[in-house]
């Protein structure tokens, strides 16, 4: 069969695309909106791309414009994309009892980013029964809070819609105004807080924590990720609490419980997209350090977009060891040329991406009085990183806008390297090696 000649890359692309476009369809029709016409197509591309890349973008309102069905299609479509569709899929081959071959094995290795391919079937497990635990427990614990607001059924739902989004990074919420309506609601923030980390550090990282009880000993790639983001954060913390304190960003909140809305603009960017507080009103500094942090993102193997922490960690140890005239290393390990090449061809595509697209919408898009070249960049890279934070663009953007970030956010979701690698063939040993030319550089 044709399917059986596409690569590891093509696979975990054309599965995507196959979601993305049912899910999309199933917008368009009329019973997913609320004044029950079609949704424009393009609007239902975008939204379901949203969803499915768990970006959070939205071009008409969640709240307001899909009924309860299409707001259950983009839980689902968040859902999936939160965990992977190819971990979706290959958990109905446990289901009916089937065993993967090499091949479904090697798809699941890519899409999990998993270095041991004995690993495969063992972590799908761990993956699903980790991800339904922690949404329950996020489930119940807003419930508390929902249920009494908005009765029992809508309280169910929205406890389960929120804990969905925010353990998936989806982004998305039911309230209409991101979660600005809680800044004063602890337990709220504090489990939004908790799911967004819990899917932000990855599953391999978690399964490491949770059994090493057992094993008394962390993988190098645990360490690696659990340094890289503690640096990070506490430098993002930091430096956030005194660019936006000075301005009284959150001066309405109880002063015990401010910390907690700086560590969650520290982190939301990195992979969950919800707004605690609007991003027009924070400091010029505060939103080009957004931009970063979204174009970082979080831990590879998780729900988290960006070229994540772990690239940027190794391409900084290997600037600081050719400055140093030493060979890169970490915790007494070689860092191979292998990885160094990778990770300087994700930040470096990355980039290329992110000023490629800002520069067609600066063409396509008008940029409101008071705005500057912010308003653009803010989106392009929360599309590619898909992190779903925007100032404003998207709810007037143009259709060659949108064509631009769904292509953004695809290609966010389903990671660089998987998406130029898919273009290639299968992959041929080299025969022929040329000499090396100089070429004078700097």
């Amino acid at each position: 069969m044709w399917y059986k000649k596409l690569t590891i890359f093509q696979a975990v692309i054309l599965g995507f695309v196959i979601i993305n476009v049912i899910g999309a369809i199933l917008l368009y029709l009329p019973f997913s909106s609320r004044n029950h016409i079609h949704t424009s197509f393009i609007d239902a591309l975008f939204t379901a791309t949203s969803a499915l890349s768990v970006t959070g973008s939205i071009v008409v309102n969640t709240a307001t414009h899909w009924t309860r069905f299409g707001q259950t299609i983009i839980l689902i479509l968040v859902e999936i994309g939160g965990l992977g569709v190819m971990t979706i899929l290959i958990f109905f081959f446990f289901f009916l009892g089937k065993k993967m071959n090499i091949r479904q094995q090697r798809l699941m290795q890519e899409t999990l980013n998993i270095s041991d391919l004995s690993q495969t079937g063992e972590v799908v497990r761990y993956v699903l029964y980790f991800s339904l635990i922690v949404q329950v427990i996020g489930a119940l614990i807003l419930s508390i809070d929902f249920i009494p607001q908005f009765g029992l059924a809508d309280g169910i739902y929205y406890s389960i819609f929120h804990s969905v989004s925010a353990f998936c990074s989806g982004g998305f919420d039911l309230f209409g105004g991101n979660i600005l309506r809680f800044q004063n609601n602890p337990l709220v923030m504090l489990t939004l807080t908790s799911l967004i980390i819990c899917g932000g550090l990855g599953f391999i990282v978690w399964r490491d924590l949770l059994t090493y009880h057992k094993t008394k000993k962390l993988l190098l790639h645990t360490r690696f990720v659990l340094t890289s983001l503690f640096i990070l954060m506490s430098i993002s913390v930091i430096t956030l609490w005194l660019s936006e304190s000075s301005r009284g960003a959150f001066d309405n909140i109880d002063p015990r419980f401010r910390w907690v809305h700086y560590m969650f603009l520290a982190i939301s960017p990195t992979t969950a997209g919800f707004s605690n507080v609007d991003y027009n009103h924070i400091s010029m500094f505060g939103i080009f350090a957004t931009i970063i942090l979204m174009f970082i993102g979080g831990a590879p193997g998780s729900t988290a977009g960006g070229v994540k922490v772990t690239t940027i960690g190794v391409v900084m140890i290997y600037l600081v060891s050719s400055f140093r005239n030493k060979q890169p290393t970490y915790k007494h390990r070689s860092l191979s040329d292998n990885l160094i090449r990778r990770s300087l061809f994700i930040i470096l595509f990355g980039l290329l991406l992110v000023l490629g697209a800002t520069l067609i919408l600066l063409g396509t898009e008008t940029i409101p009085n008071g705005f500057g070249l912010e308003y653009i960049l803010m989106e392009v890279v929360s599309s590619f990183s898909t992190a779903g934070l925007s100032l404003g663009l998207t709810g007037r953007i143009t259709t060659i806008g949108k064509c631009v970030l769904i292509v953004l956010m695809f290609i966010g979701r389903v990671g660089l390297v998987t998406f130029f690698w898919s273009s290639s063939s299968r992959s041929q040993e080299v025969k022929v090696k040329y000499p090396e030319g100089s070429i004078l550089v700097g």
